[in-house]
């Protein structure tokens, strides 16, 4: 049993050390992964509010003396209301579909976790016998 408690501890001040490279490696990989998606979505973010607004603009011009008007200020107003609809349920979809923080170092923890216990768990189970027999 003493044996075995050596090499537990061992492994645990060996992966102690793997685990926080792990752990720096998943933060990097978060931290990447956060900052080029929040630059991609202020560009297109930007231009597409831009876009929009000159869209709408454009269409309200050439309507403005005309009976038309007031239905293609309506009709914007409800593409934007569909649109908004839509980028929610979108939004909502993504949440659920993102990997988690830290995923690979829970993954290593979990398999590390199961070593452990069938290294310790094979002496609990075995009967012992005292060697002043």
């Amino acid at each position: 049993m003493l044996e075995r408690l050596t090499v537990a501890a061992t492994l645990v001040v060996r992966h102690a050390g793997a685990y926080s490279d792990l752990l720096l490696s998943d933060v990097e990989q978060a931290h990447r992964e956060v900052g080029r998606r929040v630059w991609a979505n202020t560009w297109l973010a930007t231009a597409l509010i831009f876009a929009i607004a000159m869209a709408c603009l454009l269409a309200i011009a050439l309507t403005w003396n005309t009976v038309a008007r007031l239905w293609t200020i309506a009709g914007l107003l409800c593409l934007f209301l569909l649109a908004t609809l839509l980028a929610y349920l979108r939004v909502r979809g993504l949440g659920a579909r993102s990997r988690p923080l830290f995923a690979r170092t829970a993954r290593a923890w979990e398999q590390d976790r199961m070593l452990f216990e069938k290294l310790l768990g094979d002496d609990a189970t075995r009967p012992h016998v005292s060697d002043d027999v």
